[in-house]
């Protein structure tokens, strides 16, 4: 649903893995004095095994999201490219937030049509389309 709502509206996008870190600072390999990093390689390792995003709260949702047995999705609006520290301007910033939301918010629309297309079935298939 969140790929399809990013392609519907053209906003960036990547899926892939993302990494939960504990802490803003020195658990995600930032250099700032008082808070040093745990692993200061921290991107070039994640790179490798596939990772191209790290955050603070995905983990949490899932994990809740999982108890409950509901379903959780995570978008996030990309602000640096840290191992080249690249970062976007801040004017960039709340265009970024509304696309994140914007997906988000299309993204439960293309749910509840896969929802009403599926009925009482246990499971939706794609490749039936939606009604």
């Amino acid at each position: 649903a969140l790929l399809q709502a990013a392609a519907e509206l053209k906003a960036p996008h990547h899926l892939g893995l993302t990494a939960t870190a504990s802490g803003f600072y020195g658990f995600q390999g930032r250099n700032v004095p008082g808070f040093p990093p745990r692993d200061p390689e921290l991107w070039k390792h994640l790179a490798q095994v596939g990772v191209l995003n790290l955050e603070m709260e995905s983990s949490t949702l899932f994990t809740l999201a999982s108890l409950r047995g509901v379903r959780a999705g995570t978008v996030c609006a990309v602000y640096a490219q840290r191992p080249r520290n690249e970062f976007i301007a801040e004017g960039d910033i709340p265009a970024a937030e509304a696309r994140a939301i914007n997906v988000g918010l299309r993204a439960l629309e293309v749910l509840h049509a896969i929802d009403q297309a599926k009925g009482q079935a246990p499971y939706w298939y794609p490749a039936l389309g939606l009604k």
